[in-house]
């Protein structure tokens, strides 16, 4: 019998912003029984080798989100990357504009900039965005047992 060679499969992972995560993402995967693993940061991918009668897609994908990634089957393209530039982008002008008046008060002598409590009202905004950006990528990281660039 002939037996018909099953092609590799491939996935998108949202998320995947350092080679430890890519690492992270391998072990898990190779723990798992899944064999030739390629992950690749750059691109945000994942390809694998599926078997025939077990680790299949949906198997492979929810060990990658118990890790705290998105998964997506096919490629997003351009515009799926804008969208996430833009995420950030927003993220960066709220911080920069809530972080501005903390800069300017090592250089103009306004007593309210020096007031700690508006200092802290200042800063919470930064570091709620700062927690949900990084927060949960830390979480699973430190869950699974394989640290990340954001622990």
């Amino acid at each position: 019998m002939n037996k018909k060679a099953i092609p590799p499969i491939e996935v998108v992972v949202e998320g995947m912003t350092c080679s430890n995560c890519a690492l992270g993402i391998q072990k898990t995967l190779e723990k798992a029984g899944v064999k030739e693993v390629f992950v690749d940061f750059a691109t945000g991918s994942v390809t694998y080798k599926p078997d025939e009668f077990k680790n299949t897609q949906e198997i492979v994908i929810a060990r990658i989100e118990s890790l705290g990634y998105k998964v997506k089957a096919a490629p997003t393209g351009v515009q799926g990357q804008k969208k996430g530039y833009n995420i950030l982008a927003v993220k960066f002008w709220i911080s920069a504009v809530f972080t501005l008046p903390l800069v300017l008060a090592m250089f103009v002598p306004v007593p309210l900039l020096h007031n700690s409590y508006f200092q802290l009202l200042l800063t919470i905004p930064v570091f709620i965005i700062g927690v949900t950006h990084f927060g949960k990528s830390a979480f699973y990281s430190i869950r699974s047992g394989v640290a990340n660039m954001d622990v």
